[in-house]
């Protein structure tokens, strides 16, 4: 009896990933607007925000891509408002580059999905605040060496009046 209940599983699932697999073969895409910053600093959080102003797919099946220079990086779901928002956390010199959105009812590793459309032009810029800091620690070394020579100085100075 479990064998049988292991062969009626086993057909039911490559059942349901056939028929899984049909409904996707002929995937069709469709663009969404890609709305975010165009520059930003290393180490921030990026969010950016897809949104369709024509929904064609139900809202409850629609599964949003968000693509990097044309290939598939991420899936979120759609919202009741056809848009969805994506997160590119501590954002690094690497993540510059050309985003956009599409969304189908099929569900599909993001790596599979490639989008031609237009986009957002990302560029991750060097850390500003890093590039202060090196600037503030110039000043302030120079500053404690030149407090150190002083003291120095008025001790070379006590010492020569001493004699």
């Amino acid at each position: 009896m479990a064998a049988l209940r292991l062969i009626l599983l086993g057909i039911s699932a490559k059942y349901f990933l056939v028929e899984c697999q049909n409904q996707c073969e002929d995937t069709k895409f469709f663009p969404m607007n890609v709305f975010g910053p165009s520059n930003v600093t290393e180490g921030i959080t990026i969010h950016l925000r897809c949104q369709t102003n024509y929904i064609k797919v139900s809202w409850e099946k629609g599964n949003v891509y968000l693509c990097k220079d044309g290939v598939g990086i991420q899936i979120g779901t759609m919202k009741k408002d056809g848009e969805s928002v994506f997160e590119l956390n501590e954002a690094k010199k690497q993540d510059s580059g050309m985003y956009s959105c599409v969304y189908s009812e099929c569900k599909l590793p993001p790596s599979q999905v490639n989008s031609t459309g237009n986009g957002l032009r990302i560029q991750v810029n060097r850390d500003k605040d890093g590039k202060d800091r090196y600037k503030i620690r110039v000043p302030l070394v120079l500053l404690v060496v030149s407090v150190l020579v002083l003291v120095l100085l008025c001790g070379y100075w006590g010492n020569l009046k001493t004699k």
